[in-house]
């Protein structure tokens, strides 16, 4: 538990609920935040089969974020020893920290909920989401799992990156204009790709592969007062609760566009993982041969080619042009199997220009092995 004196407690909640059982409690100072009020907590296990009693303790404050890895205690029975001095007092914290804190901004730490199923960010990477709302803006990133070492924690903040606040679309005043003066992030929550802000009265969704904004609506009327945007972290279901009322924010076919970003950012498997339907798939297969042949890997291109609509005649030429026989094998013999069986003229071409190939290679392979054998004194074209 996180006060706002800076102070770090741990309780033990007894779950017992026999009546003579006896009712051996604790509360546990563990440490004293210097800067103020600790404004979030998070704890997971990082995953390390040698290390089973490896724990991760993010601690947010409003102008720091620190990131603690270490071995806990053994588990108390019966309301025992505190299990997680021993990681308090051994392990230094590695310190994301900002300049220039607004004593009147908001600061909370957020982590994404449960993947809902297996086609989703969590079958793509283990790693939750993380965001920490602070007086510049929304700092987040993957909570990478490994190495379980102290400098786990550097890796994660130099992954991260900052959304601000001056990015949010400002809201519209009476007459239409957009106000200059931006209105402060009041609270946030995570999704499985987009980030939610409440802003004024308004909720707005950034998509985090991107920092697009996709969701701006004014929600509550003037003079309501929010406590919040709140996550059910099994759930997947999204809230904002005034004093009044509650709303649900509805998510549906959030990962509709996630194959696009993929695709910008040349992540060409986790595209065609979230790509929907023939002319989706065939736009990335399409766009990952063009990345291969510019890199130069021109066997890998020929066989997303072989699977995409681009034309054959270009294809073809790229490998003759460049040289390529083997790509150009490669591909033809791809190609062949996507051609149905009445397609039989473009299927008896492509399989008599595979013929000629195959006996060009198979000659150019029998002088290399009589020249090998020619060059070695102690070879013969037999060996």
């Amino acid at each position: 538990m996180g006060a706002s004196d800076g102070n770090i407690y741990e309780a033990y909640i007894e779950t017992a609920t026999e009546f003579y059982r006896k009712e051996d409690k604790y509360l546990k100072t563990l440490q004293k935040i210097p800067d103020g009020a600790v404004t979030g907590l998070w704890v997971d296990t990082v995953a390390d089969a040698r290390k089973p009693d490896v724990r991760r303790v993010l601690i947010a404050t409003p102008s720091r974020l620190l990131h603690l890895v270490g071995k806990i205690g053994r588990v108390p029975h019966e309301g025992g020893a505190s299990i997680y001095t021993r990681l308090f007092e051994t392990e230094q914290p590695v310190v994301h920290e900002i300049s220039r804190v607004s004593t009147t901004a908001n600061s909370s730490l957020v982590v994404s909920p449960d993947a809902p199923d297996a086609a989703s960010l969590e079958s793509l990477s283990p790693d939750r989401i993380f965001a920490w709302l602070n007086s510049q803006g929304v700092f987040y990133g993957r909570l990478l799992t490994s190495p379980a070492a102290p400098e786990l924690g550097s890796k994660v903040f130099a992954d991260a990156k900052l959304l601000p606040k001056s990015q949010l679309p400002p809201a519209e005043s009476a007459g239409g204009r957009k106000k200059a003066v931006q209105d402060s992030i009041y609270s946030i929550a995570l999704t499985q790709w987009h980030v939610l802000h409440l802003v004024g009265g308004r909720v707005i969704a950034i998509n985090r592969l991107d920092d697009r904004v996709v969701f701006d609506q004014v929600v509550l009327d003037p003079g309501q007062q929010a406590l919040g945007l709140f996550a059910d972290q099994q759930k997947n279901t999204f809230w904002l609760f005034t004093t009044q009322e509650i709303y649900e924010i509805v998510v549906t076919d959030e990962d509709r566009d996630v194959w696009k970003v993929m695709l910008k950012t040349e992540h060409f498997d986790a595209a065609l993982r979230y790509a929907r339907g023939p002319a989706q798939k065939d736009a990335v297969a399409t766009a990952s041969g063009d990345y291969l042949i510019s890199k130069g890997s021109y066997i890998e291109a020929a066989g997303v080619y072989g699977k995409s609509s681009k034309p054959f005649e270009q294809v073809a030429l790229t490998f003759v042009d460049n040289d390529q026989p083997d790509a150009l094998r490669k591909y033809l013999l791809t190609k062949i199997t996507t051609y149905k069986k009445s397609s039989i003229m473009q299927r008896i071409m492509i399989a008599s220009w595979l013929v000629e190939i195959f006996m060009s290679k198979l000659n150019s392979l029998d002088d290399t092995i009589i020249t090998k054998a020619e060059l070695s004194e102690t070879l013969n074209s037999a060996q």
